[in-house]
């Protein structure tokens, strides 16, 4: 019993740190995205601006995702 607990607590960790990560390279990635918004617009700015916003949603489920799994193991914890 004492190693599911182990096990438990190490997988809702690493979920944490993962949710972490992503919020970090979303906050990175949107001030990418602001400062080009400050420099001359051409071809190639709106590439990136375009780029740029996909991996912010592609981010943005990656972090819900990661979300609805650390409520799911909360609620089997709950439940035990």
């Amino acid at each position: 019993m004492d190693f599911e607990i182990k096990i438990f607590e190490l997988k809702v960790q690493e979920l944490l740190n993962k949710r972490q990560i992503v919020l970090n390279m979303f906050t990175v990635l949107l001030s990418g995205e602001i400062g080009l918004l400050f420099i001359g617009y051409s071809a190639l700015t709106l590439c990136l601006f375009i780029l740029g916003l996909y991996y912010i949603l592609m981010l943005l489920n990656n972090y819900i995702t990661i979300n609805e799994k650390i409520y799911k193991l909360l609620k089997i914890k709950e439940n035990l």
